[in-house]
């Protein structure tokens, strides 16, 4: 359980991160990653595994490189629901932008993962 939670703000610390590092990427405060990071876990889970059953083969086709394509129309649903639901601001000026957050969150997330040691049984 403290993993999760350490998991979830490393998130959103990533998150917060990336919105300084790329100039297309608008994020005014912590509060809002955390929102961002929340929603992103919710379509993560639910939206998603649809999205990926579906472009299988366009995903087959292009050696898996479609699904940054995937992760980049999620971050942009999370702005649009952010938007939509006044929750928050979250801005993603171009498409390419939301790409690049993409591979830089899954990046990231990875090597924190790695460090934190989640998905580890504990001895």
């Amino acid at each position: 359980m403290i993993k999760s939670i350490i998991s979830f703000l490393v998130t959103a610390a990533i998150i917060f991160g990336g919105s300084y590092l790329f100039s297309g990427i608008y994020l005014p405060d912590f509060q809002s990653a955390l929102i961002v990071a929340a929603l992103l876990a919710f379509v993560n889970t639910f939206v998603r595994p649809i999205l990926k059953f579906v472009s299988t083969p366009i995903t087959f086709l292009s050696l898996g490189l479609f699904l940054v394509v995937i992760n980049a129309l999620m971050l942009l649903l999370v702005e649009w629901m952010m938007q939509t639901f006044e929750v928050g601001t979250f801005n993603i000026d171009p498409f390419w932008w939301a790409g690049v957050m993409a591979i830089y969150i899954s990046i990231a997330t990875m090597i924190s993962q790695k460090v934190i040691g989640v998905g580890k049984k504990d001895d």
